[in-house]
């Protein structure tokens, strides 16, 4: 029996997000619970991905999960505990089929950070855990993948998860 809250900014903004965990202070008093759930995949290898692709999913990806941590964990640890949820990816430790690098090299990076947030607060009573799903028939899957995947065949590309 908690309430939960949504906040929508960029959570690659320094400021942006000061000013949305400051709102959630303001709201509730305290954080509890934080769960870095946001991603983008953009389809292309070491050579053929353009450099700019390159930053913004490294920005969404792993930049917003040190940043929304940065800001947090001091919360919780003002108030003796918390609980911090990162979702990562099984990309971040496995070939999946697909010729994303930045996925793969930005999921990775958030499940190392969630090992070292762990390690790092757990005398704290901070926990970090990441959940690492696969692939999964969710809109990011439909819009951005069949074409590499499986030639267009969004049926077949579920079919080979």
């Amino acid at each position: 029996g908690g309430i939960a809250a949504a906040h929508t900014t960029d959570v690659s903004s320094h400021d942006q997000v000061r000013a949305m965990v400051a709102t959630c202070l303001e709201r509730f008093g305290r954080i509890d619970i934080l769960h870095n759930n946001v991603g983008i995949a953009v389809v292309g290898g070491a050579v053929d991905l353009p450099e700019e692709e390159w930053d913004r999913v490294e920005r969404v990806n792993q930049k917003s999960v040190f940043l929304v941590c940065k800001h947090v964990l001091p919360v919780m640890e003002r108030q003796g505990g918390g609980a911090i949820v990162n979702t990562a990816s099984i990309a971040g430790i496995r070939w999946t089929g697909i010729d994303y690098i930045s996925y793969y090299a930005t999921k990775g990076a958030v499940g190392m950070m969630t090992k070292g947030i762990a390690l790092a607060y757990a005398a704290k009573g901070i926990r970090c855990n990441a959940i690492l799903p696969g692939l999964m028939d969710t809109p990011m899957i439909r819009h951005g993948l069949p074409d590499a995947y499986a030639g267009g065949d969004i049926d077949q590309m579920i079919e080979k998860r």
